[in-house]
């Protein structure tokens, strides 16, 4: 009872926040008590999906305010807008390199889509059969297609010919809003934002495995560059782009 009591109080204030995010685009003291002045540098203010391009080296994000894609300076943490999605609320992204296809989930319609990274635009695959399916990511040694269903708080596979979900398995945190696939080590990685941890996930189960804290509140994207062996998310509260260590789970700004 007081364990559930906890964490409703948790969800209701990351509600808060992100209430707040949308409404000012700017650092929410509402949940965190923190400093108020300190606006983040990617110059978007809601960017909760985040994917990387290996092949070009391409950090891709996208913006649920002005409903755009964007890219993302991996060296200074700026964004820049590419194009309309043509979707209200693209929270998931992730890139598929063996077929240059990038993929978001739109929690609006319920849907996967597909993106075209030169213009932005958005086009439908088919229903995804989950609500709030927030966090992607691509497996390109299994082209398996992994997400986060949050409302149910399970891994999920879904078709990328059809966009139709199917459960793999609890995940055992509450709200894992973003994911990224390490192809090199083979590891699925999370952020859990009722916890703000990075986890690691059992591709098989879903089983999540608290890796440590990332020192920001509202890690929504996550991305992985194979090239250099980086994580990076994007926080939501703060505005910015941010690489973690996969060893501790803590995250450092890029300014």
């Amino acid at each position: 009872m007081m364990r559930s009591a906890a964490i409703g109080l948790r969800a209701a204030l990351r509600y808060l926040a992100l209430a707040s995010v949308v409404a000012f685009g700017l650092l929410s003291i509402i949940a965190t008590g923190g400093d108020d002045d300190q606006v983040g540098t990617l110059g978007f203010r809601f960017v909760p999906g985040l994917a990387f391009d290996p092949n070009t080296n391409t950090l891709y994000g996208t913006d649920t305010v002005s409903d755009q894609l964007i890219t993302i300076d991996a060296a200074t943490g700026v964004g820049t807008a590419i194009g309309a999605l043509g979707f209200n609320n693209v929270n998931g992204l992730a890139f598929d390199p063996n077929t240059n296809t990038l993929y978001g989930t739109d929690t609006s319609t319920r849907q996967l889509i597909a993106i075209d990274p030169a213009t932005g635009a958005g086009a439908a695959v088919g229903p995804i059969g989950f609500g709030n399916v927030d966090g992607l990511a691509f497996d390109p040694n299994t082209n398996t297609l992994y997400a986060s269903a949050t409302l149910t708080a399970e891994l999920i596979t879904i078709d990328p010919a059809t966009g139709a979900g199917t459960i793999v398995g609890p995940l055992g945190f509450g709200f894992v809003d973003g994911l990224a696939f390490d192809p090199n080590t083979n590891t699925l990685y999370g952020s859990d934002t009722l916890s703000d941890q990075l986890i690691t996930i059992d591709p098989a189960t879903g089983a999540g495995t608290a890796v440590g804290g990332l020192g920001f509140d509202l890690v929504e994207g996550l991305a992985f560059d194979p090239n250099t062996n980086t994580i990076y998310g994007t926080d939501i509260l703060t505005l910015l782009l941010i690489i973690i260590d996969p060893v501790t789970g803590l995250g450092t700004a890029v300014r």
